[in-house]
């Protein structure tokens, strides 16, 4: 009553945010490798549409990631540090995990293949040439030492028989920076 229609020429704009995430968190299958070797990261957690990727925070040195699928590979001793994040989804921001995973990447085993020769060896049988290979590329075995010295004992790589007995030779390689050390032993 006593009202008159109103008329405007204003407009008016309404600004919806969006939302943040729910907190996303990342993890590992396995946060020690050694190298070469491979765990996997994974995410869990955020809103919208779920279309996580992960980056390396530090130590690409050390890691190789494959953004995707989390991926982790082992490429040089030492450690990394990933995060996983999410994009922005119709209602959401985009989202950084809450928290980050160290990887840490160790020395690679090695494997030594060593053998003496088919026993039984007699009283003063002749000396035998000691030789040994490791999977460890680049690496030689090199030292050999008898664990049972009554027996027979080893002078560089030759084997010498002393009595009759068990005669246990250990081959060993000590490493590098990539490798670990190895032994092996062998009786005749």
């Amino acid at each position: 009553q006593g009202f008159d229609p109103a008329t405007s020429s204003n407009s008016v704009t309404i600004n919806v945010a969006n939302k943040p995430q729910a907190q996303i968190t990342v993890s590992a299958l396995s946060t020690s490798i050694a190298l070469n070797s491979t765990t996997t990261v994974k995410a869990t957690g955020g809103s919208g549409t779920i279309d996580f990727s992960f980056a390396l925070v530090s130590g690409a040195a050390s890691c190789a990631l494959d953004a995707k699928s989390g991926l982790v590979t082992g490429k040089a001793v030492g450690s990394c540090v990933i995060n996983a994040s999410n994009p922005a989804s119709t209602g959401f921001d985009a989202a950084t995990s809450a928290n980050n995973v160290t990887i840490n990447v160790g020395k690679a085993p090695q494997t030594i293949i060593f053998a003496l020769p088919a026993g039984p060896m007699v009283l003063r049988a002749p000396d035998v040439a000691l030789s040994a290979t490791t999977d460890a590329n680049g690496l030689t075995v090199d030292t050999f030492t008898s664990k049972t010295t009554r027996v027979c004992e080893v002078e560089g790589q030759t084997l010498k028989f002393y009595t009759a007995g068990t005669c246990t030779v250990t081959a060993s390689q000590s490493g590098s920076t990539d490798f670990a050390s190895a032994e092996k032993d062998a009786s005749v």
